[in-house]
């Protein structure tokens, strides 16, 4: 993944020191945000995903936006 001049600094402060790190926080970042824009606990929902592939040796499909009742 290539990534912008200025986003390198951004990417060391989180702790990243090569660009496979990077990269990965990238996309971690993308599915927290995504997740939480959606009404979920990113942290519950990535850990729910983690132990259905571990039973199941599939990823479950993204969750669709949680919608208010009433």
């Amino acid at each position: 993944m290539g990534r912008k001049k200025g986003f390198t600094g951004r990417t060391y402060s989180f702790g990243n020191r090569s660009d496979w790190g990077a990269d990965a926080q990238v996309v971690l970042m993308s599915v927290y945000q995504m997740l939480q824009q959606r009404g979920h606990a990113p942290p519950k929902t990535v850990v729910d995903a983690i132990t259905t592939y571990l039973e199941i040796g599939k990823l479950s499909l993204l969750p669709a936006k949680v919608t208010a009742v009433g």
